[in-house]
């Protein structure tokens, strides 16, 4: 694809971001093409969110920037109108309180034009109060293997995000977010690429994700039982279409949030005894994952001892 024949759709779905809307937007609108479109939803803000989105429209008036302002009715119902109305060639995300590096224009579309390819994957930077982490996925860029990819996404190896990712748009022709509370990305993520004939992999942090202790993707009190089901939903869709997969690899969602599932008691009796068998089965593999957190390894054992010891100890500490 020649780079002048080339669009890009920036979707921003917008709620109550007035603290860091602004910098996200100035990344953002410094770097893109005039033939780009940026796509900014105000879903139903109470704050000065949408006044600053038509600040910065008219500042940047030479851009390509439709100012769409609804009701709240959740990330969902946004980000399927943005899809609606987009019209560009590959749809990236980026979320209001996150913000771009002065590369990642250039980057995703000097990848596109090389490649190709349906979906290109990249590495950030996680931002704890000014802290910054590099998170990369390989040691080198590459053209990855659709299988390889679906086992790490089976398993939760990396967190499923659609921010880090470019996407063709015919991609999204056969997919739609549905209608949760959270974790949309992690509904749609195994079939955005179970559905691409081929991914690269920019080796280069090229996005700034702030990790916000308040954020819905981080709240204490976000809707358990909606995960289960995404989490279920997926499991399903992995026994289906690569059941030549082990077993462990798409049950592991289960197992880091298995504390989260038994306090709301979502965990039948037969899958308690059925999860503590593959436990005891695939410790070793489970001990040796470096991508499992110390305190989810830990879960696991208690949950292998007594699932009720489990329950006790996470409802007092």
């Amino acid at each position: 694809m020649k780079e002048n024949l080339l669009k890009l759709s920036i979707i921003m779905s917008i709620y109550n971001a007035e603290n860091y809307l602004e910098n996200s937007l100035k990344s953002i609108l410094k770097q893109v093409d005039a033939s780009d479109e940026v796509i900014l939803i105000n879903d139903g803000s109470i704050d000065r969110s949408f006044e600053i989105c038509k600040i910065y429209k008219e500042m940047y008036y030479q851009k390509n920037i439709m100012i769409i302002n609804k009701k709240n009715e959740g990330v969902s119902v946004a980000r399927n109108y943005g899809l609606k109305i987009s019209s560009g060639d590959y749809i990236l995300w980026i979320d209001a309180d996150d913000w771009i590096s002065n590369e990642y224009i250039n980057e995703i579309k000097k990848c596109i034009i090389e490649t190709n390819a349906d979906i290109i994957l990249f590495d950030y930077y996680e931002v704890k109060k000014e802290k910054q982490k590099k998170i990369s996925y390989k040691d080198r860029a590459c053209y990855i293997n659709k299988n390889d990819i679906m086992k790490d996404i089976a398993q939760d190896k990396f967190a499923s995000t659609l921010w880090r990712l470019a996407i063709k748009r015919k991609i999204y022709n056969k997919i739609e977010f549905p209608n949760v509370k959270t974790m949309e990305d992690y509904a749609i993520y195994h079939e955005l690429f179970y559905y691409a004939d081929s991914c690269m992999y920019i080796y280069k942090p090229i996005y700034f994700y702030r990790v916000l202790e308040n954020s819905l993707s981080h709240r204490k009190d976000q809707d358990i039982i909606d995960r289960y089901k995404v989490i279920k939903k997926r499991e399903q869709f992995f026994k289906k279409n690569y059941s030549f997969f082990k077993e462990i690899y798409y049950k592991l969602p289960i197992l880091i949030n298995i504390g989260a599932f038994l306090e709301n008691n979502l965990i039948s009796d037969k899958e308690k005894r059925d999860i503590r068998i593959l436990i005891l089965k695939n410790i070793k593999f489970l001990l040796s994952r470096k991508y499992l957190s110390l305190s989810k390894k830990i879960q696991m054992i208690v949950y292998l001892i007594s699932p009720i010891l489990l329950r006790i100890i996470r409802k007092n500490y």
